[in-house]
C-alpha cells in the first residue's frame, strides 16, 4: 500500500477496499481499468500527493470481494457507496478505460456533485464487437486466468513483451492485478452498453469533460470519428489526443500529467 493511505472495507452489495490518503487540494478519485486496481495508479497519485485522494479496488478485483454481476450498473452502485463513505467535496473524478465507461454512466445517472470527470480512453467503439472481437475476449479470459497462476515475475516477463517501454514501477504493479483478480469480471465487456451507451448519456452531462485518446494503431479505442461525435453530443468535452495507446498514462507518464494538471487548473478557474 501507498504510504500515507488508510485502507477501508466499504459496505456495498459486496464488500469494496478503499484507500483514503488526506491533502489540501481539490479531492481526486480515482477509478481503475478491466484487471488493474486501485494501485495502478500509483505513479499519477504520487505527482499529485498533495491532494486528498481515494482510491478503490472494483468488485472482483485486488482486495474487494468477487461477485456474479459485474454488468456496468453494479460498478455504479460499488462507487455511490465510495462516495457515499468519504463525502468529497466537489471531487475531480478519474477514470481508465473500465472505470471511464464506468464514471461516465455513473455522473450521468446520479446527483453526484463532481467538479469533473477525466475519462481515459474509454472503449466506445459505437457498436458492440463483431466476431473477431468476441474471440479476443475470450482469450483475454484464458490468459486472465492463466495469469492467476503464475508467480508475479512470470507475467512481469509477459508485460514487458506486451508493452514495452514502461517503467519498472508499472510493471510490477500491473502484474500484481493480474495475479489478484477473478477472471469472470470479463464478462463486464459483454454489456452492448459499454461500446455504444456512451451515446445516450453524454448529452446528460452538464459539467467539466476531458476524454483522453491515443493512437489506434497502438491500440487506443476513441477513433477520430467517434471524438467529432462526442464533441457533438456534448459541447463541453475536451477531446485530449495523446501519442499513446489504451494505456495512455503508462505510455506517455509526462503527457498525461500535463493533461490533468491543465484540467484541474480549468476547474479551478471555474
Amino acid at each position: 500500500m501507498i504510504e500515507g493511505f488508510k485502507a477501508i472495507d466499504v459496505k456495498s452489495e459486496k464488500t469494496i477496499k478503499a484507500y483514503y490518503k488526506s491533502g489540501s487540494k481539490m479531492p481526486l478519485v480515482f477509478m481503475h481499468g478491466i484487471t488493474d486496481n486501485a494501485f495502478c495508479f500509483s505513479r499519477v497519485i504520487e505527482k499529485f500527493s498533495d491532494h486528498e485522494i481515494i482510491i478503490y479496488d472494483a468488485r472482483g478485483h485486488g482486495l474487494s470481494d468477487r461477485a456474479s454481476d459485474y454488468s456496468i450498473k453494479s460498478h455504479v452502485l460499488d462507487a455511490l457507496a465510495v462516495l457515499s463513505e468519504f463525502k468529497p467535496e466537489k471531487p475531480l473524478v478519474i477514470g481508465h478505460s473500465m472505470g471511464a465507461v464506468n464514471l461516465a454512466n455513473l455522473t450521468a445517472s446520479s446527483d453526484c456533485s463532481f467538479g469533473g470527470i477525466f475519462l481515459e480512453d474509454p472503449p466506445w467503439l459505437g457498436f458492440f464487437p463483431e466476431k473477431e472481437g468476441l474471440e479476443y475476449i475470450a482469450s483475454w479470459k484464458e490468459t486472465t486466468f492463466r495469469r492467476t497462476k503464475m508467480s508475479v515475475e512470470d507475467v512481469i516477463a509477459e508485460g514487458r513483451i506486451e508493452h514495452p517501454g514502461w517503467t519498472d514501477e508499472e510493471y510490477s504493479e500491473w502484474a500484481e492485478a493480474k495475479i489478484h483478480v477473478d477472471p469472470e469480471v470479463l464478462s463486464w465487456l459483454y454489456d452492448e452498453n459499454v461500446y455504444a451507451g456512451w451515446r445516450n448519456i453524454l448529452g446528460r452531462i452538464n459539467m467539466p469533460i476531458a476524454v483522453l485518446t491515443g493512437d489506434n494503431s497502438r491500440g487506443a479505442y476513441i477513433t477520430s470519428d467517434v471524438s467529432r461525435e462526442i464533441s457533438d453530443l456534448n459541447s463541453g468535452a475536451q477531446i485530449v489526443n495523446i501519442s499513446a495507446g489504451h494505456s495512455i498514462r503508462r505510455d506517455a507518464f509526462d503527457d498525461y500529467v500535463k493533461a490533468l494538471e491543465t484540467f484541474i487548473q480549468k476547474i479551478n478557474q471555474k
